[in-house]
């Protein structure tokens, strides 16, 4: 029984942190335009390489049906994913990118000219409301307007929608969420997952200041004592690596420090 509960308090822990790692990764890719169709192809081809990993540490041959079976995947899908030439093939559209692709392309919603009309809000026909039932599927036309104009795809002019033929630039959340995410990856990166046990040791704090030239000096600060710290660790190592012992299982110690500075105000 005991072996039970605490079976199922492990299951619920793990299933906790994946919620919390998840849903960190999911606020990103939302405020970098994502959908959850476009995520869900990104990660079925993330699972069929973490299987092909598998083989570093896994004796038996791998097959496309031990990767069906790893990840969960038809062995028709695992198999179109190793096909692909490519790493990653176009992305999936999104509603806003299906429904801007119809406004550039379909006659019904094109000027004389061959462009974008200026399309009235509300009323059937080549209106927005008529565009957004004929390409945003399910998403009402208010959501999708707000969301084209938070991108700056869309601009209002004469209470008519405008579609912006450049592209638009990133906004500023879009380019924090873009540094977030490379952060992520390559902090990540220096471990490999595949392998080893490891025992984490977590120090964090946090240091308010009310002007970015206090914040800047505080990092300054902070980024030279690390420097002393890892140069100390360096010459440690190479002092044992030095010392002419006999080879031992290899372990390694991994430091990671980092040093990041937040602006609390939402405004882009």
């Amino acid at each position: 029984m005991n072996v039970r509960k605490k079976t199922s308090e492990n299951a619920n822990e793990a299933a906790g942190s994946i919620s919390r790692l998840l849903s960190t990764i999911a606020a990103i890719l939302v405020r970098l335009g994502l959908d959850s169709p476009q995520s869900e192809k990104l990660l079925r081809r993330a699972f069929v390489k973490a299987a092909l990993q598998r083989v570093q540490v896994e004796p038996q041959r791998l097959t496309q049906a031990r990767i069906a079976s790893l990840t969960g995947l038809s062995r028709l899908e695992v198999r179109t994913i190793l096909n692909s030439r490519q790493v990653l093939e176009s992305p999936q559209t999104t509603r806003v990118d299906n429904l801007v692709h119809g406004w550039r392309t379909d006659p019904q919603f094109l000027d004389t000219s061959g462009k974008p009309r200026h399309l009235e809000m509300r009323g059937g026909g080549s209106t927005f409301e008529g565009l957004a039932k004929k390409y945003g599927r399910d998403v009402t036309a208010r959501s999708l307007r707000e969301d084209l104009v938070r991108r700056g795809l869309v601009t209002i002019r004469h209470h008519k929608l405008v579609l912006l033929l450049k592209h638009a630039a990133p906004t500023g959340d879009a380019r924090a969420a873009r540094a977030d995410l490379k952060f992520l990856a390559s902090h990540l990166a220096s471990i490999d997952f595949q392998l080893g046990r490891r025992a984490y040791v977590l120090r964090q704090g946090t240091i308010s200041a009310g002007d970015k030239r206090t914040i800047e000096m505080l990092k300054r600060v902070a980024v030279t004592r690390l420097d002393t710290v890892f140069s100390s660790l360096a010459e440690m190592s190479a002092d044992s690596q030095g010392a002419g012992k006999k080879k031992q299982k290899s372990r390694r110690l991994i430091v990671t420090a980092i040093v990041a500075t937040e602006d609390e105000d939402k405004q882009s």
